[in-house]
């Protein structure tokens, strides 16, 4: 059975996807599951600390798969499913990612924790690019901090892909994902050794 505080959280998220982190207080998600707002801050406090559940919800399913990707030649098509995972969870917890800056600022527990998680992608990123050069399917980097940059890059778009979609031609939607993922995991192609790019081409087909 789930909890009260479970069903908070997955109304909250509901209504905070569908209308945006301004328009949903603590009494429209009171409201909508027909609680009292007692019983809603029996369990969360404040708005704030619905935020950062849902926020460290998102963070731990993507830890998740973090540390189930393989080494190996399993690796660039284990980067692959990783991107579509994460890009699915990103699409979940879509407001976190529309009103990203507005939490940024306004919440600094989250704000503080993002930082801090953003040397540690950085980090597991530089240690999968490392693991392909080793296994011979990516190059050496040829300018200074390129893979740096490169990952700098990846994080950025990965941030902000929700909010291109949402404010372009095509309103988001999930079917929506294939078309960024492909803009996403491309941007490794130039970088992948001859070997790289035959196992990238072959894994796309299979995908």
């Amino acid at each position: 059975m789930i909890s009260t505080k479970k069903k908070i959280l997955n109304t909250s998220k509901v209504l905070l996807n569908q209308y945006g982190l301004a328009a949903v207080s603590q009494r429209t998600i009171a409201d909508y599951m027909k609680i009292s707002p007692g019983n809603l801050t029996y369990h969360f406090k404040k708005r704030s600390d619905i935020i950062e559940a849902l926020y460290f919800e998102l963070v731990e399913k993507i830890d998740k798969c973090m540390n189930e990707i393989p080494l190996g030649e399993g690796l660039l098509k284990g980067l692959h499913t990783l991107t579509k995972k994460i890009m699915e969870f990103f699409y979940e917890y879509r407001f976190i990612m529309l009103d990203f800056i507005q939490i940024m600022r306004q919440f600094k527990t989250i704000q503080k924790h993002y930082k801090e998680l953003s040397v540690q992608r950085e980090n597991q990123f530089q240690f999968l690019f490392s693991a392909l050069q080793n296994d011979g399917l990516m190059r050496p980097e040829e300018i200074p901090n390129e893979y740096q940059h490169l990952i700098q890059r990846m994080i950025v778009f990965g941030n902000f892909w929700l909010a291109s979609s949402e404010i372009g031609q095509d309103k988001m939607s999930k079917k929506q994902i294939d078309k960024y993922l492909e803009i996403t995991t491309q941007a490794i192609f130039p970088y992948l050794t001859p070997k790289g790019k035959k196992l990238f081409i072959k894994n796309m087909i299979s995908f």
